[in-house]
């Protein structure tokens, strides 16, 4: 072995380009920007949607009753500390 060259041929394994597209599609769909774009546009589609189904509508208007009693609530003790002062 000793007065002997030997060449080592190394084959570099390339990924298919098949892979490289969908990275893109995923990386440019977690940008944050998109996302703020996106999704609130979903929201506006969906939520209307879900605003059909009875019982949904009912939950919702169960809150808004409640979010309009506590802000009676909070209304009245602000007026109370206005006067007190």
């Amino acid at each position: 072995m000793e007065g002997r060259e030997e060449e080592i041929k190394l084959k570099a394994h390339h990924f298919p380009h098949s892979i490289f597209p969908f990275k893109q599609i995923t990386d440019m769909l977690m940008n944050p920007m998109v996302m703020m774009m996106v999704l609130p546009l979903l929201l506006i589609t969906v939520l209307p949607k879900m605003m059909n189904d009875p019982e949904t509508k009912r939950e919702m208007e169960q809150m808004q009753q409640n979010m309009n009693v506590q802000n009676q609530v909070r209304n009245s003790n602000f007026i109370f500390y206005i006067f007190l002062l």
